[in-house]
Parts: structure tokens; sequence; C-alpha cells
């Protein structure tokens, strides 16, 4: 038994990347990988401490302290930057690329100190299986919140009343690609599931190389599309690519030679953190822990996006007089204005979407914002809007006849009244085209 053991672990051996087994001595593979594991650690907390519920959250304020602050420096002193310089969430602004950028720079120097500290690399082996697990927790955690907003459909909506008047043209290119991809609620759905099964494919070694592989394949798919369309969020995406890849990387001799080579791939060694001298006492509390992280990883995503897709997603309950309505008269001050397209004053379109919202659309497209809210004794809404510079404005959206509604009240100095027409949203061809299994000819405009 012995014998057949040895040569496992031989072949084992045999089967690991060339970069892992010339490590030790070794200098054009140690520093790229140790700056590496340095960036990638640092870098994580950009994204994890912002998605992450309470546990790391004491995390930001030292952070932020560090590299924000030497983010605010960099941008002020030497790109000159003016204007306020401060984090959006995950949007690249100067802030993210600043941080970013200052993070590769502190790399940098914890990666000398570390090569000058352990030149041989004995400690390189060890904070390498730390940092894989440290990666495969969090990158997990992290997916599975966005998969969870496909999965419930919250991250991509079916066109909105809204996008289903604006002119093709207008929209940008991230709107374009919300809209065919949030149109098909399956492919939502589909995608959401392939990052599920991917993040939870990472939270135990044996199926890690399967969840490498199939968010590698997922995340460069988001990647692209968050570059080829403009998406706000590319440095986000980009770098969870890069953590799927780290986690791939451990396994790709054996991956390419079943997939390219043809050839056997032996068992890797799965390897532990736990002390092989560890007792029963500790290896048992130990696996308490880990089955805490793994729960707490998988259990409150789904938890809380179901109950936000309870309370806002595509089946919650639309507001009191949700609709698409045009304009059919606008008067002011009881004088009728023609709807003349080249009047950009004029209202086009209302639309009713959000319990607290209302929307005016003008002849030139561009959107006027109300404060709503919902009279039950009227069945009307009552709007306002008070913006710097601009009248008060108190109107109030009223049905009348079938299908009419009417807006009426103080535009300023001015009365106002309006006549509205509520839109069959089902005529849109959007809404209305659905799936064909057979197609005698393309149906394409």
């Amino acid at each position: 038994m012995k014998v057949v053991t040895e040569s496992a672990r031989a072949e084992s051996l045999e089967a690991r990347p060339a970069w892992r087994t010339s490590l030790p001595g070794n200098a054009a593979v140690q520093v790229p990988f140790r700056y590496l594991l340095v960036y990638l650690f640092l870098s994580n907390w950009i994204w994890f401490d912002e998605l992450a519920v309470h546990p790391s959250r004491p995390i930001r304020p030292v952070f932020d302290a560090i590299f924000g602050t030497l983010a605010r420096w960099t941008g002020r002193h030497l790109f000159h930057l003016s204007g306020p310089i401060k984090p959006n969430s995950f949007v690249d602004t100067h802030y993210l690329y600043l941080v970013l950028l200052c993070v590769a720079v502190v790399s940098a120097v914890i990666t000398l100190a570390w090569l000058l500290a352990d030149w041989p690399g004995r400690t390189v082996p060890r904070v390498y299986a730390l940092m894989r697990v440290w990666i495969r927790y969090t990158l997990a955690y992290m997916v599975l919140i966005y998969a969870m907003d496909k999965v419930f459909r919250l991250q991509f909506g079916f066109p909105s009343l809204l996008r289903l008047i604006e002119p093709y043209g207008d929209s940008s290119p991230m709107a374009l690609m919300w809209t065919f991809i949030g149109y098909s609620g399956f492919f939502t759905v589909f995608s959401g599931l392939a990052e599920v099964a991917g993040a939870v494919l990472l939270l135990f070694r044996r199926t890690t190389p399967l969840g490498a592989l199939t968010l590698t394949v997922v995340m460069a798919n988001v990647a692209l599309m968050d570059f080829c369309y403009d998406v706000s969020v590319k440095m986000l995406a980009l770098h969870f690519l890069i953590m799927s890849v780290f986690l791939l990387a451990h396994d790709a001799d054996r991956l390419l030679n079943v997939l390219a080579f043809n050839r056997p791939a032996p068992a890797d060694e799965l390897g532990s953190l736990v002390p092989a001298n560890a007792s029963p006492r500790t290896r048992g509390v130990l696996m308490v822990v880990k089955v805490l992280i793994v729960l707490y990883t998988i259990v409150p995503a789904p938890i809380r996006t179901y109950k936000t897709f309870r309370a806002v997603g595509p089946f919650a309950p639309r507001p009191p007089l949700y609709g698409l309505y045009e304009v059919e008269s606008f008067t002011v001050n009881g004088v009728e204005r023609p709807l003349l397209i080249t009047d950009g004053s004029l209202w086009r379109y209302v639309v009713v979407q959000a319990p607290t919202e209302v929307v005016a659309k003008t002849m030139d497209n561009t959107l006027i914002k109300y404060q709503a809210k919902y009279d039950p004794a009227t069945r009307s809404l009552l709007m306002h809007r008070q913006d710097a510079g601009s009248p008060v404005e108190n109107l109030v959206l009223s049905p009348a006849a079938q299908g009419s509604f009417t807006v009426t009240g103080q535009l300023g100095a001015s009365q106002l009244a309006v006549k509205l027409r509520q839109v069959d949203v089902s005529k849109f061809i959007l809404v209305n085209r659905g799936f064909h299994w057979i197609n005698e000819k393309s149906y394409s405009r």
C-alpha cells in the first residue's frame, strides 16, 4: 500500500504546473507570483467589503483611511484633478482607478519587502495555499450576490414603459445591453444559475477546479460585455475574471492534458490547511467553522434578494394608475396649445411605473420627474415638483372616462389641464412578439 501511495504522490507532483515545482530560487517566477498574491489580497477588499454583510465592515474605514487617502493625494498632486474625488460603489470613477493604482504600487513595495525577508521562498507555498482559500470563498460570496439578482430578475428586468417609448438611437450602449438581456427572463435566470453553480463549486476543494472553470467562462463573457457595451463596472468584472483564472491556473496543466493534449491527468493532492498532527477535537471545531462559513456564504444572499424580489420584482403588485399615457390635449390657462413635435416644452407621454414617481416625457424627449402620492379617496395621484430655479408644480392625475385620464393643477403661476389616453402596451412588438418554434421566414424589424 505504501508503494502505491508514493507512486500516486509522484504522479501528482508531475502533474503540477511548472511554475509550482520550480518556484524556489526562481526569480523570474517568484517576483511576479508574489506580487500577484499581494495585489489580489489587497484589491479584493475593494469589492468584498462593499458587498459583505457585517463581519467585514470594520475593514472599510481602515482601508479608506489608507488607500482612500493615498488615492485622493495622488489625484490632486500627481494628476492635478479638480472637483470631488470620492467613491461611487463599483463604478469606474477616477477614485476607483486611483485606488487601484495605489494598491498596485503598495503591492510592489510589500513584494519587495517580502523578497528581502524571505528570498528562498519558504513562506510562498503557505501564503499561496491561504490565498487560494481566501479567493475561493470571497469570490463565491460576491458572485452569489450578483447571481441571485439575475435568478430573481432584479438586475435585468423586462423593458420598462419608458424604455418602450425611447427612440432606439437615443439609448446608450449599456441601456441597450440591459434591454436585450432583460427581455428574456429565461436567459437572465439561466445566466444567474450558471454563476450560482460556479460559486457553490468553489466552496469545496474537490470541486474547485470545475467551479473555477465555470466562473472563468462566465466571467470572461461578463467582462467582455461590460467592455464592449461600456458598462460602468468594468474593473469589477475584470477582477472577478482575474480571480477565477487565478484559481483555474492551479490545475491548468491537468486540464490541458485532458482537454487539449489527450494525455492522462493524475489526481492532484488536495492538501489541507489543518496540521497533520491536529487533534480530533481541533479538526471537529474547524469543521464546524467551515460549515458556518459555507452557510454564511450561501444562505444570506438568496434571503435578502428574495425579499427585494417580493417588494419590487417583476411579479410585485403594480402601483395604482400604473400605465403609459399619451397626451391628447395640453391646455395652459384655458388656451389649448397645438401638439407640435417642434414644441419641446409640451408633454408627449406620462408614465406611471413606480409607487412614488410620475414621469412626463416632452416632445424633445426630456424627462420631467414628479414626486407622487396616491390618494385612495379620490383614486388620484398627487404630483409635486420643486426644483431650484423652477416654479412650484402641484398637479393631480385622475381617471376620467374609461381609458381617459386628466392632469390638472398649478404650474407656477399658470393653470394646467392635460387630457391623456392610456396606451395599450401589449401592442408593442417587443411585448407581443413572444417565442416561436416555427418561423416560415425571419421576422426582424
